[in-house]
C-alpha cells in the first residue's frame, strides 16, 4: 500500500487478492493513480507559498479525505477499481487551483482571466482607499497585485481544478501532465475535474450536472462503471468534515505569525479539534483545550462551520434519495442544533454561548404585514387568487414530471359558492399534493419556499433532477388568501399516497391562532390525489374581489381569464360544462383577437383597426433554443385601440400569470419576476430575437391598411427593439412622409435640419390647427413609446427595453432620430460623432433649444423642445 491513503475502500479496489482475474487492470489504475498523486501532493505544496495564511491543503488533506469516506459510508460499501481512480482523481485535483503554480502560465495566466480586474481595483481601493486611477490600474505596486492573485486564487480554484487533469507543463522542451497515461487521462480526466469543481457547487445542482454514469474503458470489466453522483456526493462530505487539528498544526502556526484575524480564527479553532469520529449516525468533533472569551469568535466560527457541514450532509443525503442511489451512513454534525449541545463537545471557559440568530417574537403579526395587502396593496385583491392559482400551477407541473405525463395533463379548478351563510372561494388541483408534514411543517414555514428546500427532494425524489422549477420562490403567497377572508382549509392528499393520507388543515381566525391538523374524507379530493383551498370570504369581498385591479367588474371567469393569460395548465371556472376557461399554452395558437380579449379582460368584439391588426400580427419571439418567449405585437400608443375603457397593453407573465404591462405591444411577453410581490418583472426575450420579430412585424405593418401616421408609430417602436423598419414611415417632412431610404437624398439638400419630436396625432390639437412644416423641418415620434406600468397604471415602472439595451445618456440612443444621424452622416460625408458635436441637441431639462418648425394661418409655430441638425461643413463655412 506504499503510497495509498491509509482506506480500506481504496485498499478493496487497488489490491489483487489471489486468482484475481482483473489484476493487471487493477495494476495498471493503481499505478496511474500513484503517478498522478505523486506530482499532485508536488503541485499542492505549492498552495502555501501564495496563500500562507491558508489552513493546510497539502497531501495529508488528500489523504485525509479517503480516511473520512471510510467513515461516512456503510458498512459494506465499496467502490469498484475505476470509481476509486476517478474519486482518487478528484480529490487531488478539488484544491490544486490554489496554487499559482497551477496554471502552466503562471501570474500571466492569471491576468488574462476576465476576474483580474475586479481583483485589482478592489486590492487596489483597500490599499488606497479611493477608486484608483488608470495609471495606478497600469503599473500597480506589486502588494496589489498579490493580494489581486489571491483573491483570484480563491475564487477561480474550483473551476480550474475542471481544467487541470488535460493542462501540461513544458520544462526543457519537455511536456508534462498530472496524469502520464494518455488513454485515462482523456477518457477519464474531464469527469474527475468536474466532479471535483462540484464540491462548490450548490448541492441541488449535483443532480442536473451528474445525469449519466460513464463507462469502463474496454480493456476492463464492463461492471466497473462510474457513477460520477455518488462520487461527487462523497467528496463533498468528506471534505466539509475535515476540519482537525492536522489543518492546523501548531508549530506550523507559529512560523506563519502574524496571521490577520479572519486567518487565525480558522487556525484557532481547528488547531484545537480532535479527529472526528462517528458516533451512531452523526459525527463528532471534540476538543481538550476549552475556547476562552478571547477565543469566542473561533468558536463561533467552529459552530457556523460544522453547522454548515451538517446542511450539506442532509442536502447530500436527499439528492442521493432522489437520485435512487444508496445513502451515506453519517446524517449530520452532533451538537449543531443546539449551542450549549455543542459547548459540551468543543467546550469553553468563562462565557456561555447562547444563540445570536434572529428571531421573530411574533410571527402571526409578521405574516399579516408582509404576507397580504401590506405587501400586495390593499386594492389588489386578485393577487390571492392569483397565487393560489399559481401554487396549484406548480404542484401540477411537479407531477407531469414525477409521472411522466405529458404537457396537457392535470389542472386547476376555481369556483365561489355558498356556504356556511358566506361565499367561499375554492381553489383545487390535481398536483403532487402535500404530506401530512407538509401541511403542518413547510406550508406554514412564511418565507421559505418548499419548492426551494432541500425538503422537495426529500419529498418528491428525483423532481429537481429532472430540472423543475417553480414559480413559487418566497413561500408567502398562500399567506395572500387571508386578504380575502380569516377562515381557511387546506386539503390535501400526495399523489401516491393512500386514499387515507387525505389531511385537512384548518384556519379558523387567520394565522393569530393556531391552525387545526386533522383526517380528512378521502371523497373530498379526486382519486389521484391534489390540493384544494377554501377561503371564506369577508363580507362585500365577492365584488371586490371580481372588480378588483379592473376598471369594471368582470365575471370570474373573466378575471381568471385576465390573470392566468398564458398558463401551462387547464384552467376550469365554476364547473366543467363549458370546458376550460384557459386551455394549457393555448395562448400559442389562440385566435389573435380572442387572446387580445383575454389580456384585457373583457369579451367585446374588436372594433379599432389597429387592434386587429395587432391581432392578425401576433408574432412568436423566441430564444436560440426555440424556445417561445412571447407572442405579441406593436400597438401605437396615441391610436391605442380601447374597448371600453379597457387597454389592449401587452401583459408580461411569470409563470403563465399577469405580473406588469408593456405599452406598445400587444399580446403576451413570458418574463422574470424581480419582486415578491410580482409587481414588477421584466421580459426575458433576448436582444437579437426581439430586433428579428420587430422586422417582421414592420414588413406587416406596411403591408396594413392604416394610416401613415400609425406605420410611423410602428417605425419608432420597431427601431427601440433594434429592428429594421424597412419600408415604413420614418418622419414627417413638408413634401410628407419619408421612409429610410428616401432620408439621405431629402438630407443631401439640405446643411441644416429642424428635428421635433412629438406624438403624431396630439401633434395639431395641442397647436390648435394643421401646421405647414419648413423645408428643413422633420417631425417625428416621441421615442419613448414602450413602458412597463404595474397594474394598469399610468406611472411608469420602467423604460424597457430602452434601460436594458440603450445608453440612456446618449442621445437619441434607440429612437427613429438616431436613423436621420446615420443617412445624415452619408448624405454630408461626416461621422455620427463629428455631426452631433457641431449640432444643437435638447437633452434632458438642463439643454433645451427652441424655435419656429413651420407656420399655422401664416404665423410662425414655436416648439419649445427641438433640435438642429447642422452639417459640419456648413458650420465651419
Amino acid at each position: 500500500m506504499t503510497g495509498l491513503a491509509d482506506s480500506c475502500l481504496l485498499a478493496a479496489a487497488f489490491d489483487s487478492l489471489p486468482g484475481d482475474p482483473n489484476a493487471d487492470e487493477r495494476a495498471r489504475l493503481r499505478g496511474s493513480y500513484l503517478a498522478f498523486k505523486e506530482r499532485a501532493t508536488l503541485l499542492a505544496g505549492e498552495i502555501s507559498r501564495d496563500l500562507p495564511h491558508f489552513t493546510v491543503h497539502d497531501g495529508s488533506h488528500l489523504d485525509a479525505l479517503w480516511e473520512l469516506a471510510d467513515t461516512v459510508t456503510k458498512p459494506g460499501a465499496t467502490l469498484n477499481p475505476l470509481e476509486a481512480y476517478v474519486l482518487g482523481g478528484a480529490i487531488l485535483l478539488h484544491d490544486l487551483g490554489l496554487a499559482l503554480a497551477s496554471y502552466p502560465g503562471g501570474g500571466s495566466d492569471l491576468r488574462a482571466l476576465p476576474e483580474w480586474g475586479d481583483a485589482l481595483v478592489a486590492a487596489l481601493e483597500q490599499q488606497l482607499d479611493r477608486p484608483p486611477l488608470k495609471a495606478e490600474l497600469d503599473a500597480p505596486p506589486r502588494e496589489a497585485e498579490k493580494e489581486a492573485e489571491k483573491w483570484v486564487l480563491r475564487q477561480r480554484h474550483a473551476a480550474h481544478a475542471e481544467e487541470l487533469a488535460l493542462l501540461s507543463w513544458d520544462t526543457r522542451g519537455r511536456e508534462l501532465f498530472l496524469i502520464e497515461d494518455s488513454e485515462l487521462r482523456y477518457s477519464y480526466g474531464p469527469l474527475m475535474g468536474l466532479i471535483a469543481h462540484s464540491h462548490w457547487w450548490p448541492t441541488a445542482s449535483l443532480p442536473a450536472a451528474f445525469t449519466q454514469s460513464l463507462g469502463a474503458p474496454t480493456w476492463c470489466p464492463a461492471d466497473w462503471a462510474v457513477d460520477p453522483l455518488r462520487l461527487a456526493c462523497l467528496l463533498r462530505v468528506c471534505d466539509a468534515l475535515h476540519l482537525d487539528a492536522r489543518r492546523a498544526p501548531l508549530f506550523l502556526r507559529a512560523l506563519r505569525e502574524p496571521l490577520p484575524a479572519s486567518s487565525a480564527d480558522h487556525w484557532t479553532y481547528q488547531q484545537r479539534l480532535a479527529r472526528p469520529y462517528l458516533n451512531g449516525a452523526y459525527m463528532e468533533f471534540t476538543a481538550g483545550e476549552p475556547f476562552g472569551p478571547e477565543d469566542a469568535n473561533a468558536w463561533w466560527l467552529c459552530h457556523d462551520t460544522l453547522r454548515s457541514a451538517n446542511r450539506w450532509i442532509s442536502e447530500t443525503q436527499a439528492t442521493l434519495a432522489g437520485s435512487n442511489r444508496e445513502g451515506l451512513a453519517v446524517q449530520g454534525v452532533a451538537g449543531v442544533e443546539d449551542p450549549s449541545r455543542l459547548a459540551e463537545l468543543i467546550p469553553t471557559r468563562g462565557w456561555i454561548p447562547v444563540d445570536t440568530d434572529v428571531q421573530v417574537s411574533n410571527v402571526a403579526n409578521l405574516v399579516v404585514k408582509l404576507g397580504g395587502g401590506t405587501l400586495y396593496g390593499p386594492e389588489n385583491l386578485y393577487v390571492a387568487l392569483r397565487e393560489l392559482i399559481q401554487n396549484g400551477v406548480d404542484a401540477v407541473r411537479a407531477r407531469r414530471l414525477m409521472e411522466g405525463r405529458d404537457e396537457t395533463w392535470g389542472r386547476v379548478s376555481v369556483s365561489l359558492s355558498r356556504d356556511l351563510d358566506k361565499w367561499c372561494l375554492e381553489v383545487a388541483d390535481t398536483g403532487v399534493g402535500m404530506s401530512r408534514d407538509r401541511l403542518s411543517g413547510a406550508l406554514l414555514d412564511f418565507g421559505s419556499s418548499f419548492w426551494s428546500s432541500g425538503a422537495v427532494a426529500r419529498e418528491l425524489p428525483g423532481l429537481l433532477s429532472q430540472g423543475f422549477k417553480s414559480t413559487g420562490r418566497y413561500g408567502i403567497g398562500f399567506f395572500s388568501a387571508f386578504m380575502l377572508g380569516s377562515r381557511v382549509e387546506v386539503v390535501s392528499r400526495p399523489f401516491a399516497e393512500a386514499l387515507e393520507e387525505t389531511h385537512a388543515l384548518t384556519f379558523r381566525s387567520g394565522v393569530a391562532a393556531r391552525p387545526l391538523l386533522s383526517k380528512a374524507a378521502p371523497s373530498e379530493l379526486p382519486p389521484g390525489g391534489g390540493t384544494r383551498v377554501r377561503v371564506w370570504l369577508d363580507e362585500d369581498m365577492p365584488e371586490k374581489l371580481v372588480r378588483s385591479g379592473r376598471q369594471k367588474q368582470l365575471s370570474l371567469a373573466a378575471l381568471c381569464s385576465w390573470l392566468c393569460p398564458a398558463l401551462e395548465v387547464d384552467l376550469f371556472v365554476d364547473g366543467d360544462s363549458d370546458g376550460p376557461v384557459v386551455r394549457a399554452n393555448d395562448w400559442l395558437d389562440l385566435d389573435g383577437g380572442d387572446l387580445l380579449a383575454r389580456v384585457a379582460g373583457t369579451t367585446e368584439i374588436l372594433d379599432d383597426p389597429l387592434v386587429e391588426l395587432a391581432a392578425a400580427s401576433l408574432g412568436l419571439l423566441r430564444e436560440r433554443d426555440g424556445t417561445v418567449v412571447g407572442r405579441a405585437a406593436f400597438l401605437p400608443l396615441d391610436e391605442r385601440g380601447l374597448i371600453g375603457s379597457v387597454r389592449k397593453d401587452a401583459m408580461v407573465t411569470v409563470g403563465g400569470l399577469r405580473s406588469v404591462s408593456v405599452r406598445g405591444f400587444s399580446g403576451v411577453l413570458v418574463g422574470e419576476s424581480t419582486t415578491a410581490a410580482r409587481d414588477s418583472a421584466t421580459p426575458i426575450v433576448e436582444r437579437d430575437a426581439l430586433a428579428a420579430w420587430a422586422t417582421t412585424q414592420a414588413k406587416l405593418a406596411a403591408e396594413a391598411d392604416v394610416s401613415a401616421q400609425a406605420q410611423a408609430e410602428i417605425s419608432d417602436l420597431v427601431v427601440a427593439c433594434g429592428g429594421n423598419p424597412g419600408s415604413l414611415p420614418v418622419a414627417l417632412s413638408a413634401q410628407g412622409w419619408l421612409r429610410q431610404c428616401d432620408l439621405e437624398l431629402w438630407l443631401a439638400r439640405r446643411q441644416l435640419v429642424i428635428v421635433v419630436e412629438h406624438t403624431f396625432t396630439r401633434f395639431e390639437e395641442i397647436n390648435e390647427g394643421e401646421i405647414e412644416l419648413y423645408e428643413t423641418t422633420l417631425r417625428v415620434n416621441n421615442p419613448y413609446g414602450i413602458s412597463i406600468h404595474n397594474d394598469d397604471s399610468d406611472v411608469t415602472a420602467d423604460h424597457w427595453p430602452y434601460r436594458a439595451w440603450h445608453d440612456e445618456s446618449a442621445p437619441y440612443s434607440g429612437s427613429v432620430q438616431s436613423l436621420i444621424v446615420e443617412q445624415a452622416a452619408r448624405a454630408w460625408d461626416h461621422t455620427i460623432e463629428e455631426i452631433l458635436a457641431s449640432s444643437r441637441i435638447s437633452f434632458g431639462e438642463k439643454r433645451q433649444f427652441s424655435g419656429p418648425i413651420g407656420t399655422r394661418d401664416g404665423k410662425p409655430v414655436h416648439c419649445p423642445s427641438i433640435d438642429y441638425l447642422i452639417s459640419p461643413s456648413a458650420k465651419q463655412g
